[in-house]
């Protein structure tokens, strides 16, 4: 039994790594030929340490393709990625399907597997969180244009007292309206986007309430 130096276990660790790298290329090609994948590009990552490669199409669906997914040595990783929402930060996806497919499987084979049993069930569930996450931008939006509301409102009040500050709105995570005031003693007032009616009560706070004058006494100051 021939026993392998250190060095040659490098490089036996390097050839194979090499092998995988460009045995994902071939079948990352071999797919977008199939039907199933009709549309998708191949996007390949830069990186010597991952053997990961990304199939995009012009929908928004993103499939990633890894020979290199630890516990899985000799198969193909599958999964996705999905819609974010525009107000930032990472949403995990429950329950987003994934499968393995075996890495020195017949090309056609492999496309036919992942189409079977990957494919449906990543459309459904992109189709899902894409309207979830529609309906979380809409939401967004209408919290970002009250706090504008609001952040104006405050610039007047800024203006009015003739306090040298500045007032930020942030359309990120965390999100918030920010007031930095710069006269005196320092202070900040941070309101979170999260109540479009609490912003809007804020509004009321902040607008000057016109006092209501009775019939009588508007008969009294037109001389009546």
């Amino acid at each position: 039994m021939t026993t392998l130096t250190f060095e040659q276990k490098q490089q036996a660790e390097q050839d194979e790594k090499v092998r995988r790298k460009n045995r994902l290329f071939t079948i990352a090609i071999g797919l977008t030929a199939q039907n199933a994948f009709k549309g998708y590009r191949v996007v390949k990552k830069e990186n010597e340490f991952d053997i990961s490669l990304t199939l995009q199409d012009a929908d928004g669906h993103v499939i990633h393709l890894s020979a290199d997914r630890y516990g899985s040595e000799g198969r193909l990783f599958v999964s996705g990625s999905y819609p974010q929402p525009a107000r930032g930060g990472y949403q995990s996806i429950t329950g987003a399907p994934s499968v393995t497919v075996a890495l020195d499987k017949d090309i056609d084979r492999i496309g036919k597997d992942i189409a079977r049993r990957f494919l449906v069930d990543y459309f459904a569930k992109h189709a899902d969180v894409a309207g979830q996450v529609a309906q979380a931008n809409a939401r967004h939006e209408k919290l970002i244009a009250a706090g504008k509301r609001v952040a104006a409102r405050l610039r007047v009040n800024l203006d009015e007292t003739r306090i040298n500050g500045e007032i930020e709105v942030s359309g990120y995570r965390p999100e918030w309206i920010k007031v930095n005031s710069y006269d005196g003693e320092s202070f900040k007032l941070t309101v979170e986007l999260k109540d479009e009616a609490l912003l809007n009560r804020l509004l009321d706070v902040l607008n000057p309430r016109k006092e209501k004058t009775s019939p009588t006494a508007e008969k009294a100051a037109d001389g009546g």
